[in-house]
């Protein structure tokens, strides 16, 4: 009876058992060099996996740069040498320059297009044209980062290089491949013309609507003058144009070429190419884009008794 009466009470099923407190304090109580030892011992497999997985980053980026630049070894530039000749350009069969639709373009080098052309095209196109070389890395991060926030593809890296070998080669598929291609294409480019080059064969061959390619055919076309004399506010409008030159064409959509000329001009004083006064004078300036299909009145002849 004694035994029975200091034997343990059972506990209740589904009860919780009662730890005892040496036992809790011996679970708790880790020694400190064992700790350390595991602590030690994930720092090393996690810097295992990190070098594992950079190395294999690494290799796979030099493939990758091989494999594109066998590729972008295999295009002709003298294609690009014929679109800053335009004898060769007037002269050339289907095939040997870029498909135009409407009459060719006219060749015109840097110093023959105003300076508000070129200012506006870099500030809406490539602002750090002069720095890179080919391939923009700052504008990639910086267009990869604008994407991830949207969600969605916004905001392109293209360069004015990659562009002028895009549109040399006709390459208008939109693709991972094809951007790595253009990518290194540019890359040789850089490396065969100079940046005034660059910039001479993209302005003369730049789609601006309607059937005009390049700055010159739609001076003309628009304003009644070259390259060289247009304002500021044209110089602008043009630019603004580029990225959809049927949907903002100055003569079928005058408001929404107006739209993109105002954000170009901002633009241009924010980066301090032009100053406040410029920028306000040419926002004031109405846009006047004539219609080159529709016959012009003819010029009044004064009398002369």
């Amino acid at each position: 009876m004694a035994l029975s009466s200091t034997r343990r009470k059972r506990p209740a099923r589904g009860a919780p058992r009662r730890k005892s407190p040496a036992r809790s304090r011996r679970r708790r109580s880790v020694p400190k060099g064992k700790a350390l030892g595991r602590f030690w011992k994930w720092t090393k497999r996690l810097c295992f996996l990190g070098v594992c997985l950079g190395l294999i980053g690494f290799f796979l980026s030099v493939g990758t740069l091989f494999y594109y630049g066998s590729l972008a070894s295999k295009y002709d530039l003298a294609r690009i040498e014929r679109m800053l000749d335009q004898a060769a350009v007037d002269a050339a069969l289907p095939g040997e320059i870029p498909p135009v639709y409407g009459p060719r373009p006219l060749v015109v080098a840097v110093d023959q297009i105003s300076p508000h052309f070129i200012d506006a095209l870099l500030v809406r196109e490539d602002a750090r044209f002069r720095q890179h070389g080919g391939v923009d890395l700052l504008g990639v991060v910086r267009a990869a980062l604008r994407n991830l926030k949207e969600r969605r593809m916004v905001q392109g890296a293209g360069t004015i290089t990659m562009q002028v070998a895009r549109n040399a080669f006709d390459e208008k598929e939109r693709s991972l491949h094809r951007k790595l291609l253009e990518a290194m294409i540019a890359r040789r480019v850089e490396k065969r013309f100079s940046k005034d080059e660059i910039l001479s064969v993209y302005s003369s061959w730049a789609f601006l609507g309607d059937e005009y390619h390049g700055v010159e055919r739609a001076s003309r076309a628009w304003f009644g003058k070259t390259a060289r004399q247009i304002t500021l506010g044209e110089a602008a409008t043009m630019a603004g144009i580029l990225r959809a030159p049927n949907r903002f064409s100055p003569v079928n959509n005058p408001e929404g070429a107006k739209i993109q000329r105002d954000v170009v001009l901002r633009r241009m004083a924010e980066a301090g190419v032009i100053t406040e006064a410029q920028r306000d004078e040419a926002l004031a300036e109405p846009l006047r884009a004539r219609n080159p299909h529709v016959p012009q009145p003819p010029k009044a002849v004064p009398f002369r008794g």
